[in-house]
């Protein structure tokens, strides 16, 4: 049972990333996953249901990127890695940055949604207040509280940037934050590799 979920669970993963949730149907994950639309009903019931199905799996995949891959990493070097994640080709990527838009979206029209994207949001901006102040010690917390949804904010359009400005996009979004936390001189020296 839990092998067929699975298969069900990624046909509706690879539908909302083709198709965007509001034209992903039960009938088009049945499609994509071989099998007739009774099977997806039984085993989901309803749309709703299979969206529950992916969005926790698709913010845990979120989470393990942007924050739980950080856990030993030592607090100066923090900072370089985590701009290196949000800036970079990995967040991007096909099996992540399109779910990211598409869950995003989801969340202006479903408040349980909405939670869960906004408890990934307040960890993600929690993770960097704590690598920019661990950077820049001397750094105004209300200060460091806008240059990182300032950095948040450069991230999420780094993604709208792929599609029109080529692949040195990364490269100019990383620029851009830090440019904004270029105002927090002096910067402690990050510990070496």
């Amino acid at each position: 049972m839990a092998v067929r979920q699975e298969q069900l669970t990624d046909a509706a993963i690879r539908c909302i990333v083709a198709n965007g949730l509001a034209a992903t149907t039960l009938a088009k994950i049945a499609q994509t996953a071989g099998v007739q639309t009774s099977v997806v009903s039984h085993y989901f019931g309803s749309k709703d249901a299979v969206i529950e199905a992916v969005i926790e799996p698709s913010l845990v995949k979120v989470r393990s990127v942007v924050i739980d891959r950080f856990a030993d990493i030592h607090l100066p070097k923090l900072l370089a890695t985590q701009l290196d994640v949000l800036f970079g080709i990995e967040i991007a990527s096909p099996e992540i940055g399109p779910l990211i838009h598409q869950i995003i979206a989801a969340s202006s029209f479903d408040p349980i949604i909405r939670k869960r994207v906004e408890g990934l949001y307040q960890s993600c901006t929690d993770i960097l207040d704590v690598c920019v102040g661990a950077a820049y010690p001397k750094s105004p917390a209300k200060r460091r509280a806008t240059v990182v949804h300032g950095m948040l904010a450069l991230a999420d359009a780094n993604f709208i940037s792929e599609l029109a400005f080529g692949p040195g996009h990364f490269k100019r979004a990383r620029a851009a934050a830090n440019l904004l936390l270029s105002s927090f001189e002096p910067k402690i020296k990050e510990a070496p590799l």
